[in-house]
């Protein structure tokens, strides 16, 4: 019934899928024929919201139509009352476990997919291009990160890196300092990266 999932098992195996979908704690709905719930799981452990998205069942890919994509809330299909969701990185919740290397994308099935290509790496999304901002990032103080943004939106995290990097005073407060780099990704030299500097060592990024 879930689309991503049939389609990340044809391409990893259903095995390597079921662990990733159990450690993001994806879930499933039937909006949309089939959807993937990407729910917002702060470090610890609350559940902030979840977003449905509608997925091509034949790319794996955020389905579209004359209307856009297929996006709503949780919050929204439960019509639960007078609920303001608080948004946080995706994938938050497994900070707690895992702190080897954390990256940072935009898109959730990103993150996702790209922890099915790279186990060891802790992946979390923003989910959106607007989520990269120091009010999101603030939990991941102290630990070094390293951004993947997609192509069309490099720049405009970029300029947010730059901007981060000149408060002085909040980066003493939260110990986390951001250094753009364009030298590429250890694991795809294609890959244009904003890294963190941290008070952890750590591999290059």
């Amino acid at each position: 019934m879930n689309p991503l999932f049939a389609r990340f098992s044809e391409l990893y195996g259903q095995k390597k899928t079921t662990k990733a979908f159990r450690d993001y704690r994806v879930g499933t709905a039937d909006l949309y024929d089939g959807s993937a719930v990407f729910y917002q799981i702060d470090e610890k452990e609350r559940i902030r919201t979840g977003k449905i998205i509608g997925i091509d069942p034949a790319t794996g890919r955020r389905f579209s139509d004359e209307q856009g994509h297929q996006i709503t809330w949780v919050h929204s299909a439960l019509k639960l009352p007078d609920f303001h969701p608080a948004q946080c990185l995706f994938g938050l919740h497994l900070l707690s476990q895992e702190t080897n290397r954390i990256v940072v994308v935009e898109k959730e099935e990103k993150a996702l997919q790209m922890r099915l290509k790279h186990p060891d790496i802790t992946f979390m999304a923003t989910g959106s291009v607007r989520g990269f901002n120091h009010e999101t990032l603030a939990p991941l103080k102290d630990y070094r990160v390293t951004a993947l943004p997609d192509d069309d939106t490099f720049d405009q995290w970029h300029k947010t890196a730059t901007t981060l990097n000149s408060l002085i005073t909040p980066l003493y407060e939260y110990g986390f300092a951001i250094d753009v780099k364009k030298t590429g990704w250890k694991s795809n030299k294609q890959y244009r990266t904003v890294s963190s500097q941290s008070k952890k060592p750590g591999d290059e990024g």
